[in-house]
């Protein structure tokens, strides 16, 4: 299990490398990395992992006050994608990875409209 989430770690702090409008399991080799290490992030077990279905699962997956000091997969996250500590304490939330997500997730949706016209 400490294996899968470690993956599902590592992953996610670099899922954001590639461009696409909706990101899912079948566009984004870093979310099909995660859907293949832990199915159960899919939500509505269609068998393509989202954007949307990935944030769930985060949102589910750790407490509201669950941070990267005593969560070592919020912590692997924070090395794999500083970034995403928005007000750069050195500890990442659950609510900065889940505003990371979307942020994220928004601005290669805008990146996608941009390119296709």
């Amino acid at each position: 299990m400490f294996f899968r989430i470690s993956v599902f770690a590592c992953l996610v702090g670099g899922l954001f490398e590639v461009s696409g409008a909706d990101l899912t399991s079948v566009n984004n080799f870093k979310l099909k990395a995660v859907f293949d290490a832990l199915p159960k992030t899919d939500g509505n077990g269609d068998g393509i992992l989202t954007l949307d279905e990935l944030k769930a699962y985060v949102h589910g997956k750790f407490n509201d006050q669950a941070t990267s000091q005593f969560n070592p997969y919020l912590n692997r996250f924070l090395k794999n994608e500083p970034i995403s500590d928005k007000n750069n304490d050195g500890v990442l939330t659950k609510q900065e990875l889940l505003n990371h997500l979307t942020e994220q997730g928004e601005y290669y949706a805008a990146l996608q409209n941009f390119t296709s016209r």
